[in-house]
């Protein structure tokens, strides 16, 4: 019964910071919801309740994301975004969307999705990273591979792993990112439990953005064998420290 209690608790909770957060978001009276993804549960699916129910009428509603039109981040938990793009459809939300597209290519991908008519803006991402890139630091005789993303299948993070587990001699692996796939996470961690002593691989977990160059710097080379990018800010990045 006290179990019971608690969920009802919670739910209160959310529902009541729910309901203040779209009192607050509607006295902003936005010209414009932009949504930075297209089918994330917060950051995505709620902004699409919330503007169906008329929280903001007056607003127009862009979404970007982010490369999630790729076929193949697509076939990524591909029946729930197959069941949301046909709700988007059915209900006639989909008309209400303008997209915007990173490049010509992503365009491409949210066409071949939403059709021939769907309204998109182009819009070529920007980051904040010097002009020129930074001089490369000076290392031991370990040479020192790092990866810096989503631990996640299509980041090819048990790719990165499997290529240093070949290398012969002191080699070091270090693996930073939120761990967002508990399986894959232990798939990977158990077959860099086989590496030799000369082959060190560390999980570091995620770290903040203003450690994000500085990390990237400390390794010989950056690995990153992702299956699909739109826009990598990873290896924009790693670009930018040499």
């Amino acid at each position: 019964m006290e179990f019971f209690r608690e969920r009802l608790h919670k739910i209160h909770q959310r529902l009541f910071q729910a309901l203040r957060q779209i009192r607050s978001t509607k006295d902003l009276r936005p010209r414009l919801v932009y949504v930075n993804s297209f089918s994330h549960p917060v950051f995505a699916l709620k902004p699409y309740l919330l503007y169906a129910a008329g929280t903001w009428p007056k607003a127009k509603l862009v979404v970007a994301p982010r490369g999630e039109m790729d076929p193949n981040a697509l076939r990524v938990k591909g029946t729930v975004k197959k069941l949301i793009i046909w709700l988007l459809k059915a209900t006639g939300f989909a008309k209400k969307m303008i997209w915007q597209a990173s490049n010509e290519r992503e365009a491409v991908h949210i066409t071949n999705v939403w059709g021939p008519r769907t309204s998109i803006i182009i819009r070529e991402d920007e980051t904040s990273l010097p002009f020129s890139a930074d001089a490369p630091m000076a290392h031991d005789e370990v040479l020192r591979f790092g990866f810096v993303s989503r631990i996640v299948p299509n980041k090819g993070v048990l790719e990165a792993v499997q290529a240093v587990l070949t290398l012969e001699g002191p080699v070091q692996l270090d693996i930073y990112g939120p761990e967002e796939d508990a399986a894959y996470v232990e798939k990977c961690r158990a077959l860099a439990s086989t590496a030799a002593s000369t082959c060190i691989i560390n999980f570091n977990g995620p770290i903040d953005h203003s450690q994000v160059r500085t990390t990237l710097a400390s390794f010989d080379a950056f690995v990153f064998p992702t299956y699909f990018e739109n826009f990598s800010h990873a290896i924009a990045e790693s670009l930018s420290v040499s």
